[in-house]
């Protein structure tokens, strides 16, 4: 339209402006309980500030604070929210409180079980290795089969504590992401419909699909790993403090070095682990609204600003994804480095003291744990308060609504008291309102 006004009706608008703003901001600090000149009174301001934009040699309209607050209430699409710092302790209580404090306990032992058999078998080859200095002992068939059936017990109580560790934390976390699922099912479900006006669908399917897959996938293996990593690293220590205690003097510093860079690649990771989350879902977003308005984008010719919108899209989430794998690397070379430290230290002892023990050392590896972040989008208040009622009661008191603030009211005084276990029925005509009710 604004192509169609020449200057003269530009300048006619904007004189009319210029008069009639004062009675505008005059009848809009007055309340009216008159519901025609409430009308009149929004399209006038509406056109004012229409023209005024379409006009840019004159200062627009400046709009009161109430009304910058009912636009801002009134947005389309309200902008994901992405969790920042790190993560809070409520996380990990929800997450690992759904495993069960008896389970976690259980696996624990379990993989408690699993290092101290994995050393007993070690140690118990190191004496068997000893044997062959003795020829008389070597040549024993007795003793030979003794240790061998020894060590095969030692190695089938390892097997089947790890049998039991992972099959434990595996059905776990699977009634884990279970239950988050359904706990977030239930909220989506019982959502107003103000929540999906608001909402774009490709949110709602990345919650439901990569990030689900993501707690019920990858997060098990994170937790089985750090768990395991966890009691080797102490096992290790312990028992490098037994047979070489001067080297931990040396392996001090690394680790302090080592749980710097720990610290400084989490908190980077963490939050480009948010962004590509939070830049998945307008991919999934866009993708489910080019579909359904397909032929209208073939009507007006607007495929190739679709595609190129979609490219912007798929390369905003492919460069979190790239910093991810860059962040990743980071920490890799550098605990190759301490790893080589370690063991350097370990040689350098191992050959100052003349040990004749093994030198090799356990690699030093902690397996961190970053995607139990997807959790806290789950970790949200579900628990309902205690004066909660326990029966349903619907009350209408003059109510009234709109959708969004520059429209009209689709509901206006409606006082309705349905009680509980009671079936109602809404009756009116086209435009009544029903639907809104």
């Amino acid at each position: 339209e604004s192509e169609d006004i020449d200057e003269k009706e530009m300048q006619i608008l904007a004189k009319l402006r210029q008069t009639v703003k004062p009675l505008i901001e005059k009848q809009l600090s007055v309340k009216s309980n008159d519901s025609e000149g409430t009308d009149i009174k929004s399209k006038c301001f509406s056109r004012g500030v229409s023209t005024s934009d379409i006009n840019t040699d004159h200062k627009p309209i400046d709009k009161t604070q109430e009304e910058m607050s009912d636009e801002s209430k009134g947005k389309l699409i309200d902008k994901e929210m992405s969790a920042k710092g790190g993560i809070k302790m409520s996380v990990y209580k929800k997450y690992f409180g759904l495993i069960g404090a008896i389970s976690i306990i259980g696996i624990f032992v379990a993989f408690i079980g699993v290092t101290i058999a994995s050393a007993a078998s070690g140690l118990w080859l190191s004496e068997w290795s000893n044997d062959a200095i003795d020829p008389q002992v070597a040549n024993d068939t007795a003793l030979r089969d003794r240790r061998l059936w020894v060590y095969a017990a030692i190695g089938g109580a390892e097997v089947i504590a790890l049998i039991i560790a992972q099959l434990w934390l595996r059905l776990r976390c699977v009634r884990a992401g279970q239950v988050l699922h359904n706990q977030m099912m239930a909220r989506v479900v019982r959502a107003p419909m103000s929540y999906f006006d608001t909402t774009p669908i490709g949110r709602l399917l990345n919650r439901f699909s990569q990030e689900m897959d993501i707690i019920d996938g990858q997060i098990v293996y994170v937790l089985a790993g750090a768990f395991r990593n966890f009691f080797v690293v102490i096992l290790s220590l312990i028992m490098i403090s037994l047979e070489t205690p001067l080297v931990l003097l040396a392996i001090g510093p690394i680790i302090i070095v080592y749980i710097m860079c720990q610290r400084v690649f989490i908190s980077s990771s963490r939050q480009i682990k948010r962004f590509e989350s939070e830049t998945r879902s307008p991919i999934i977003s866009h993708l489910s609204e080019t579909f359904n308005g397909t032929a209208s984008i073939r009507a007006f010719g607007a495929d190739h600003w679709f595609v190129r919108q979609s490219y912007r899209r798929i390369d905003a989430n492919n460069q979190c994804y790239y910093l991810s794998s860059c962040a990743e690397q980071w920490l890799q070379i550098r605990l190759k480095f301490l790893g080589s430290l370690i063991v350097f230290v370990a040689v350098i002892a191992a050959i100052n003291l003349r040990d004749q023990l093994s030198p090799g050392l356990a690699a030093l590896a902690i397996n961190y744990s970053l995607n139990i972040t997807l959790a806290e989008w789950y970790n949200e208040k579900t628990k309902p308060a205690a004066d909660w009622p326990t029966m349903g009661c619907i009350q209408f008191t003059d109510y009234s609504t709109k959708y969004r603030f520059g429209l009209d009211l689709v509901l206006k005084d409606i006082a309705i008291d349905i009680k509980g276990r009671q079936r109602v029925a809404i009756v009116g005509r086209t435009g009544a309102g029903k639907s809104s009710l």
